[in-house]
């Protein structure tokens, strides 16, 4: 799922707020916060490093929701996209990102 608005409307704060009443595993990351993960992101290769740095560095298990918000800060993620769906079929995706 893409959630995609505007600055400051509460994307962010509302979805916590919901996956927090799930009581699912959730790894949230802010690519605008966190630097130093959106340049890993960004040095990866291809899906397939994503994916082994998501799981081994962050401990992504089967059926953990990963969000990833100020998605538009990385150049990789978006050619993800797709592979999210089909390679990680065990893992709810969610990407916020500013319009």
């Amino acid at each position: 799922m893409i959630l995609e608005g505007a600055r400051q409307i509460g994307k962010s704060y509302t979805l916590k707020k919901v996956l927090a009443e799930t009581g699912t595993p959730v790894l949230f990351f802010d690519l605008e916060k966190e630097k130093s993960l959106r340049r890993l992101i960004d040095g990866t290769e291809d899906f397939e490093d994503f994916n082994t740095l998501i799981r081994d560095r962050y401990g992504m298990d089967s059926g953990t929701i990963l969000c990833f918000d100020e998605a538009q800060e990385s150049e990789q993620l978006p050619r993800y996209v797709k592979s999210f769906k089909e390679d990680l079929a065990d893992a709810a995706i969610l990407i916020l990102e500013v319009s």
